[in-house]
């Protein structure tokens, strides 16, 4: 069984936002198979990609009512035999759709939509110093181990929409979809979006190999086009 990805731009991103209420948004990568495949390992950040987290994963998979996308490494590691031997029939998108905006200058229709929402950020740390748009509500994660704090960030972010938060944004390694499936089953209303590493260059982190290569000045050029903002200025 192939898998079929449909492309998904960053307008069609955030029309998909602005027209449904609770829209939510999980991304799957190879670490993600590679730890439903029982092959363990840690990935490329340093976490761990445990048995223990297959099961959340595999239900989020199975949830139909957030919306799925793939990378193409996940696929080059055995998704779609995955997928076939689990019975397990997805609509799937580019999981890149963030990534791929924010690397062209193109990422300011969603950060534009972001400034409108009252937001929870969850995630390392370094994304404290996000300034990009508002934020009601940081929930500071194990740069790692994330997974082994699913209980108490769901209690800190439920307070937080609780508060008056409509949106959840998500950095949490790999337990970042069973997050958004799980969230978005107990806040149905509330956008959740797995979000990744989109913000960690604008905050001084460059987390991928294309942020080194693109170096400081390239990256505070795409901050001005992502953000209409001096990032500098954070």
């Amino acid at each position: 069984m192939a898998i079929t990805v449909k492309p998904f731009s960053i307008d069609q991103l955030v029309a998909r936002l602005e027209a449904e209420e609770g829209f939510s948004f999980a991304r799957y990568g190879d670490g993600t198979f590679l730890c439903l495949k029982g092959m363990g390992g840690k990935n490329c950040d340093g976490a761990s990609l445990g048995w223990a987290q297959a099961a959340g994963l595999e239900e989020s998979i199975r949830d139909q009512s957030i919306t799925h996308g793939i990378g193409d490494l996940a696929i080059k590691v055995g998704a779609a035999e995955w997928l076939a031997e689990k019975g397990i029939e997805t609509v799937w998108y580019d999981a890149n759709v963030m990534n791929t905006a924010s690397l062209t200058g193109k990422l300011y229709p969603l950060v534009k939509w972001l400034q409108k929402r009252k937001i929870v950020l969850v995630g390392p740390s370094h994304l404290t110093k996000m300034r990009g748009f508002p934020v009601q509500v940081y929930v500071v994660t194990h740069p790692t181990r994330a997974w082994e704090q699913l209980d108490g960030i769901k209690t800190t972010v439920l307070n937080g929409i609780a508060a008056g938060a409509d949106t959840v944004l998500l950095s949490t390694g790999p337990s970042t979809p069973t997050l958004v499936s799980q969230l978005h089953q107990l806040a149905p209303t509330a956008t959740v979006i797995d979000t990744g590493s989109v913000w960690d260059p604008y905050v001084g982190v460059y987390s991928r190999k294309v942020h080194k290569r693109m170096g400081q000045h390239r990256i505070i050029s795409l901050g001005k086009d992502n953000f209409r903002q001096n990032i500098l200025a954070w």
